[in-house]
């Protein structure tokens, strides 16, 4: 696999260019999967979202809250409130995010309102103490392209392309956009949000660029009723451009949650960017690059690191090294460079694959995700600090393959004084189930001949940078988030934790960077 062809989710991996002289709406794709091979995998769809009829006889909402689990006893159960419902409304306002909570108003009030599995509103109401529920976030990508888009006889197979964007699959997503832009779908705020992200996965940044300032033209002035189906999206392109103030319209004005970032983290990111993007860091930290130190590295047994059972980091100083991990099950190798390391650059070549099916029922066994982190490992940021045990208090940057019970995959970035998360419509090839196979047959540590030849096509490319204030993360050699950080971080520890996933990595060098060369 070249390295330009790891994909975006929704911007359906594999096109080759958008004509910069052609329509907009107009693009030019790699490959388009034949007809037999389109009908097998629509086979695998659930038949109601790819129905035109039946998505626009659909009373679902488009975003909310899914209810995973209702404890037997509860209040929640008492008041019939079933797994599956999706909250849309807490107390007459808009509900989201599962991390902003149900909490009561301030006169004690906790009305919900869901839609139930069968599609019949219902509204609740709680008294004070614990509702009862477990939940994640619901999302149906092929309504709100429905309601929002001319139609025409693309309908369907703009479902099956919105569809795929949201579940990964590459290669029916491309081939259902191609085929609704052939039968003639009309360009719309869409052809440019997609525009620029496929724009971008080229390469093309300047393309990329046009089609954002397009797509910013066409939603709302007011930057706070953009709807949500746009924030990952944006999200992805902000953080690429190093467009802070995009990045705090998107995200900080979704705020509330203590896990999203808050202004004024993002405030000083901007001034630090002072609106022109810094250069990225990878052509000075290669020429600055020493010689691999990964054979030396030795587990990390610090504060932070006792969050899970601390496993030796023999596997990947001798890779290559695959595991299969189930939901609900973890593999954490914490681990630090035998003398201190400030300012390095860590490659890892890795393939990703899910540990097993979630299960909705069970909060840990309900996502996979294959964690990479680079850490403060004295603690000497303000953060750290000030959680001296809090391993996210300490992430420099990190990356993230995340897959939800919603059936969504993002590349999830992280950085910031707290670790801020940031879900991005990156996303990576999937192991196939052979292959997933392949990584068990060679679990628990076992040595062997490599499990994934150097093209295959699953492997991608990470490259975290730390040099002096700044880190940077690149996916396949494209930078993808390049933030400030505390210049009180010095010592670095690094981490490759998994959670229900399995994978393989092939390659990792981690090399202190000097003076250039």
């Amino acid at each position: 696999m070249t390295r330009c062809h790891i994909l975006f989710l929704l911007a359906l991996g594999g096109a080759t260019a958008i004509a910069q002289d052609a329509p907009e709406g107009t693009y030019l794709f790699k490959s388009r999967l034949s007809d037999a091979a389109y009908a097998k995998a629509l086979a695998g769809l659930p038949a109601r979202r790819i129905d035109p009829q039946a998505v626009a006889a659909s009373t679902w909402p488009t975003w909310g809250v899914k209810v995973n689990r209702v404890t037997p006893g509860s209040q929640a159960a008492v008041a019939g409130l079933v797994p599956g419902s999706l909250i849309d409304g807490l107390n007459g306002t808009e509900y989201y995010h599962h991390k902003q909570g149900l909490k009561p108003d301030a006169d004690g009030r906790r009305e919900v309102s869901a839609v139930t599995p069968d599609g019949v509103r219902h509204h609740f109401k709680f008294g004070p103490g614990v509702i009862g529920t477990t939940s994640g976030m619901g999302y149906l990508a092929e309504q709100y392209l429905y309601q929002n888009t001319p139609r025409g006889k693309w309908d369907a197979d703009m479902l099956v392309a919105a569809v795929a964007w949201q579940t990964g699959d590459h290669a029916l997503a491309e081939s259902a956009l191609q085929r609704a832009t052939a039968a003639g779908m009309q360009p719309s705020v869409f052809t440019s949000y997609f525009g620029a992200l496929l724009a971008f996965d080229h390469g093309d940044l300047a393309l990329s660029k046009k089609f954002l300032v397009e797509t910013l033209g066409r939603l709302p002035a007011d930057r706070t009723k953009i709807s949500r189906f746009f924030d990952p999206g944006l999200t992805t392109l902000a953080l690429a451009f190093q467009d802070f103030e995009l990045l705090e319209t998107v995200v900080a004005e979704r705020a509330g949650m203590e896990t999203e970032p808050q202004a004024g983290t993002i405030q000083s990111w901007r001034e630090w960017a002072k609106g022109v993007p810094r250069e990225s860091l990878l052509e000075r930290a290669l020429a600055g690059a020493g010689e691999n130190v990964m054979p030396r590295v030795v587990p990390e047994q610090g504060k932070w690191s006792g969050e899970f059972d601390m496993m030796d980091p023999a596997p990947l100083r001798n890779l290559p090294y695959g595991a299969w991990i189930p939901p609900g099950h973890y593999d954490h190798r914490p681990f630090a460079p035998p003398v201190p390391l400030r300012d390095a650059i860590w490659e890892i070549e890795v393939a990703v694959g899910d540990g097993g099916p979630l299960e909705p029922a069970n909060r840990s066994k309900g996502f996979h995700e294959l964690n990479f982190s680079v850490i403060d490992r004295a603690g000497q940021s303000a953060a750290a600090a000030g959680s001296p045990h809090s391993r996210r208090d300490r992430v420099v940057v990190g990356a993230s393959s995340y897959h939800n019970l919603n059936n969504e995959r993002f590349l999830r970035v992280s950085g910031g004084p707290s670790g801020e998360e940031f879900e991005t419509q990156h996303v990576v090839p999937l192991l196939d189930p052979h292959e997933v196979q392949a990584t068990q047959d060679r679990s628990n540590d076992k040595a062997g001949p490599p499990m994934l030849e150097s093209d295959d096509p699953h492997l991608y490319q990470l490259t975290f940078i730390r040099l002096g204030d700044e880190a940077e993360i690149l996916l396949d050699g494209r930078p993808i988030m390049h933030i400030p950080i505390d210049p009180k971080v010095g010592d670095l520890a690094f981490l490759v934790h998994s959670v229900g996933a399995s994978f393989v990595i092939t390659r990792m060098s981690l090399r202190p960077i000097g003076p250039a060369r």
